[in-house]
């Protein structure tokens, strides 16, 4: 493709090329996730943000399981939603810096449905941005751009007079669409359009003299809004280059024309802005977070295992099981991870382990509405409704303190004592002691281990079909178990038995 002078180019690529400068270059900053949202107010315009998703999942019967999602530090909770298929199903939401869990509950005997997402930026954004709508895939309606990167390319940097020139341009999202511009001297003289990520452009430098060229690429935002994590592309400008153009024939020395007659712009070959120096210190945390998560799916019975990152201890290990059911899916935990142990009834399940991890040697994190433990003992209780806590290894002493609280002991023999109406213990692997001590409805789940249930005088719920030997302590005709053959079951309630 050849262009002659500046009216061939078309009036979108001369926006596009003075739009892509500003906050393109210090996009780059951003930490860890290449996304943005627009923030008006703000200069550079956009915010770091990234969104994730759940996905639909299943959950069986007097199941629970949680989905977390984990930042660097300098995010936070800009928008959460969750899906749940029916009011048998319960979801509690719960956050601190860098971390958020969604955990759901079944209280019903068949498998029913849910999900969550979250949208993390870095600050304030414009409202247009995203809304709080969620889709049963956990899905927010937002207009997140991914940023792109651009570098150009000439064919050559000291041609002769009348020799074209052609300029190699690449865009590091190679999805973009659209096309990009060449700018010389800051005026666009040339277009082509982008095919996966890639345009030629020629163009012969009109006169001798050194002439400097970028090319500019002007963003793309017609997907907008959508329910994706990137629905359109920021707006970039390549670093300059420099080519020199020499006449044989004339005796004069080469001097750079000047801007054409009638224009606004100025030659522009400055160096583009750094990133701020707060995004510099956040992709240095996000580096090396205090809190990781890391989610591997596979169809079993393929081997499917999780570590933790070097220096950190396993906090809590999940699965969530895509389809129409939710068999139990049964999972080894150890100090640095944790594996999925494949059986016939998960054979042919598509499933996710997902496993939170946290450094060692961090005192115990307790936020508003999550709080993480150490590789010690530790004694933790929830501090408002809805409160989340993850206990971690060590035999911990934890307790949920107040309605709709979520308590996950983790490895270790813990106790863990349920006092508020609609809370879940799940003691994970270990020999656990799980009490509810209040009247309202409560949910006990055992796990690996030789655990001990005393359920309270209300609608407590007991799940101890775990394949090992459970002691269970019933208070009243109100009180539901299922539990192995050779559990033992005192009180009187009457127990389901697998």
């Amino acid at each position: 493709m050849r262009w002659t002078g500046v009216a061939a180019i078309a009036t979108w690529m001369l926006v596009a090329a003075g739009a892509a400068l500003p906050g393109a270059a210090s996009a780059a900053g951003c930490p860890s996730q290449q996304s943005v949202l627009p923030y008006s107010k703000n200069s550079p315009p956009y915010q770091c943000a990234q969104m994730r998703n759940s996905g639909l999942k299943s959950i069986g019967a007097w199941a629970t399981h949680s989905w977390t999602n984990s930042t660097p530090l300098g995010y936070e909770v800009k928008s959460h939603c969750y899906y749940h298929s029916d009011k048998d199903v319960t979801v509690i939401e719960a956050w601190v810096p860098a971390s958020y869990t969604a955990t759901a509950t079944n209280w019903d005997t068949g498998t029913r449905h849910w999900a969550a997402g979250v949208l993390w930026t870095t600050g304030s954004v414009d409202d247009g941005g995203y809304s709080n709508g969620c889709d049963n895939q956990g899905t927010i309606s937002n207009s997140i751009q991914k940023i792109t990167s651009l570098s150009v390319s000439p064919s050559a940097t000291s041609v002769t007079l009348g020799t074209p020139i052609t300029f190699t341009a690449t865009l590091s999202q190679s999805s973009a669409p659209g096309g990009v511009a060449l700018r010389m001297n800051g005026q666009p003289v040339a277009q082509a359009p982008l095919s996966g990520g890639v345009a030629k452009l020629t163009f012969t430098p009109p006169s001798a003299g050194t002439f400097t060229f970028d090319v500019a690429y002007g963003g793309d935002t017609s997907a907008c809004p959508q329910r994706t994590d990137g629905c359109g592309y920021t707006g970039v400008t390549s670093s300059a280059v420099t080519v020199s153009v020499t006449d044989p024939v004339a005796a004069t020395t080469p001097t750079t024309p000047p801007t054409p007659a009638g224009s606004s712009e100025t030659p522009d070959s400055s160096t583009p802005p750094s990133a701020p120096a707060a995004f510099a210190r956040m992709a240095q945390a996000s580096a090396d977070p205090a809190l990781a998560t890391r989610t591997r799916t596979a169809t079993l019975p393929a081997n499917l295992a999780q570590r933790c990152p070097s220096g950190s201890v396993l906090m809590h290990a999940d699965t969530l099981v895509s389809g129409s059911t939710a068999p139990t899916v049964k999972v080894a935990e150890g100090l640095r991870g944790a594996r999925v142990i494949a059986t016939p009834a998960t054979n042919g399940k598509r499933v996710a382990l997902q496993v939170t991890c946290r450094k060692a040697g961090l005192p115990r994190l307790v936020g508003r509405t999550l709080g993480y433990g150490t590789e010690h003992a530790d004694r933790m209780a929830t501090t408002r409704r809805g409160g989340t806590l993850f206990g971690g290894p060590g035999a911990d002493r934890l307790r949920v303190a107040h309605n709709a609280g979520v308590v996950y002991g983790g490895l270790g023999d813990d106790r863990i004592t349920v006092a508020g109406t609609d809370g879940v213990a799940d003691g994970g692997s270990g020999d656990d002691r799980l009490v509810a001590s209040g009247n309202g409805r409560a949910l006990l789940i055992g796990g690996p281990g030789h655990d001990t249930f005393v359920a309270g005088r209300g609608a407590t719920f007991i799940n101890a079909a775990d394949g090992e030997r459970d002691e269970i302590v019933c208070a009243s005709r109100r009180n539901r178990v299922v539990a192995d053959r050779h559990d033992v079951v005192t009180g009187p309630c009457r127990p389901v038995r697998r």
